[in-house]
């Protein structure tokens, strides 16, 4: 029995076509990140609870995880008076 080379289980391999970053692009990726979820983490500390929306635990770990946690704090998690 001959197998069909148009089947979909015998396709070929898929060539990576993503770009690598420059050289020194993810270390600038980690420094940004590290002074915005610095900067968070002193927001959070200074804050009062009633002025945070949620933990602050939530906050500080969700700042630590990606970027959106930063954000989400910043636009979300702040209550002004």
């Amino acid at each position: 029995m001959h197998s069909d080379p148009r089947s979909d289980r015998y396709a070929p391999p898929v060539k990576n076509t993503r770009r690598k970053l420059p050289p020194g692009a993810l270390a600038a990726i980690l420094v940004a990140h590290s002074l915005a979820a610095a900067l968070t983490w002193r927001d959070i500390s200074a804050r009062p609870e009633r002025l945070i929306r949620g933990s602050k635990d939530i906050w500080r770990f969700a700042s630590v995880i990606n970027r959106l946690g930063v954000i989400g704090y910043w636009t979300l998690g702040r209550r002004l008076d």
